[in-house]
């Protein structure tokens, strides 16, 4: 609990994921993937050495800190979706120490740890509605500052 600022949740959940990714596995695993897809028709397998240079290549010119981040991502949203599908409440965590949460639970050097999740049933009574900015004000159309026409309020 240390690790998330003693954010009661963390104790209280009776799961919580540790959302992290690899910056440098993808690395030696890509041909495997790669061929993984193409045996499942995405592709030619004789094409894979090729697709991995090029895809290596590419992600190379990334920071890989901010290429982690956004697939991680991906993944943790899908896992809270699923989550509240199945009628379970989640709490996505950005609040926590990554050092930290690495040491606890042996994560390798190379992990980026995003996020935290922690899954159960929310204990009543429902917290408070915090609020949020109406639709019209953050959603746009085709240019920034264009409300979106469906928009309520718009």
């Amino acid at each position: 609990m240390n690790a998330a600022f003693g954010q009661e949740k963390i104790g209280e959940a009776p799961v919580v994921i540790i959302a992290l990714g690899m910056k440098e596995e993808y690395k030696k695993r890509a041909e495997e993937v790669l061929a993984d897809g193409a045996r499942r028709g995405a592709g030619k397998v004789e094409n894979v050495p090729k697709i991995r240079h090029q895809a290596l290549e590419f992600l190379g010119a990334l920071p890989a800190n901010m290429w982690v981040n956004r697939h991680v991502m991906i993944a943790f949203t899908t896992m809270m979706l699923v989550a509240e599908a199945y009628g379970f409440d989640t709490a996505p965590m950005e609040g926590f120490d990554a050092a930290a949460v690495k040491r606890e639970f042996g994560a390798p050097e190379e992990a980026e740890v995003v996020a935290l999740l922690a899954i159960g049933r929310a204990a009543p009574p429902d917290k408070p509605y915090t609020g949020r900015l109406p639709v019209r004000e953050i959603f746009f159309n085709e240019r920034f500052g264009s409300p979106w026409p469906l928009a309520p309020g718009s």
